[in-house]
């Protein structure tokens, strides 16, 4: 019980630094946050006993510096594809759930070299966000559990907005 506790501690520091990347409208600013939370995420990963977690959320962390270095390549986009999927699944502790991760994580990292468009983001964004959740409320992280729930009201009254106004332009 004692884990939960600390668990869910250090995943709130995680939603914070969540929160500060989504009030953030520079770039480099919103990587360098979704680094911090995923760096804090590790750790409450390695107190949950969650390595499938752990090892999407560590070769997430790199994928981001190489975005924000301008260095994501095909190549590398492929190669971490592999990775965290190879990664993921074979230091899985969770059942079902341990996979959850490695499918958010894989659909992310294609989504990040292949698309620009906001609401195709936005959507890859939500499709993400709903794994993550799911998987957080299964391990006990109930803290990550309902920022990802908050995230994901804020991504589609986002998604609405971004298409309310294309509805108008148009």
């Amino acid at each position: 019980m004692n884990h939960i506790i600390l668990g869910n501690i250090i995943s709130f520091a995680a939603a914070v630094m969540l929160l500060l990347g989504c009030c953030t409208t520079d770039t480099r600013k919103i990587y360098t946050y979704q680094i911090a939370e995923n760096g804090i995420l590790c750790l409450s990963s390695v107190v949950f006993g969650s390595y499938s977690g752990l090892v999407t959320l560590s070769l997430a962390i790199f994928r981001n510096v190489l975005i924000m270095e301008n260095k994501y390549t095909r190549n590398w986009m492929i190669g971490l594809s592999i990775v965290i999927t190879a990664g993921g699944v074979l230091l899985n502790t969770k059942g079902l759930a341990g996979l959850f991760p490695v499918l958010a994580t894989l659909i992310w990292t294609v989504a990040n070299y292949y698309f620009r468009d906001v609401f195709c983001v936005k959507i890859f964004l939500l499709i993400n966000i709903a794994l993550w959740t799911i998987y957080f409320f299964v391990i006990w992280d109930f803290s990550s559990g309902i920022a990802q729930v908050v995230m994901g009201i804020l991504c589609v009254i986002s998604l609405y907005r971004i298409s309310a106004r294309r509805v108008r332009e148009s």
